[in-house]
């Protein structure tokens, strides 16, 4: 399944039900870490889900996801993942994920329905205040020193 420097990036074969039960988990687990990537004027743009800030990948990242693959295979125009590393070299400097995990976009939507029942926002609820989508301004996670 499409990983780079992740959990999935091994020397082994995962079938795809147990995929999606350990995407399930992981999208739970990194619901904060989740980037959504689209091809846009023949580049690749990988905004972060949560805060709505553009990100930069690593080579690794950038390369070794066969995209178009992803694209079609989720019949659109953008997939989205969750990393577990990023970084930033300054506070003017875009963040820089160095890993990227596929999660099927079904999954997602069955998440998101899931918690639309259960009277929550349902994936909302993940977007930091004032991040509606893409955004130019800046929104700092409050952590950050």
């Amino acid at each position: 399944m499409p990983s780079v420097d992740g959990f999935f990036h091994r020397d082994f074969k995962i079938e795809e039900d147990d995929y999606n039960q350990l995407c399930r988990h992981f999208m739970r687990a990194y619901s904060n870490q989740v980037a959504i990537v689209t091809k846009s004027r023949n580049r690749w743009e990988i905004v972060d889900f949560s805060s709505g800030e553009y990100l930069e990948c690593t080579d690794d990242v950038l390369h070794l996801v066969n995209w178009a693959e992803l694209i079609q295979r989720e019949e659109g125009s953008s997939v989205l993942g969750f990393y577990t590393t990023a970084s930033r070299a300054s506070r003017r400097a875009r963040t820089k994920i160095s890993d990227w995990n596929w999660i099927p976009a079904r999954l997602w939507e069955d998440w998101d329905r899931t918690l639309r029942s259960n009277r929550h926002k349902g994936t909302e609820a993940f977007k930091m205040q004032g991040a509606s989508g893409r955004s130019l301004g800046s929104h700092r996670n409050p952590d950050e020193v």
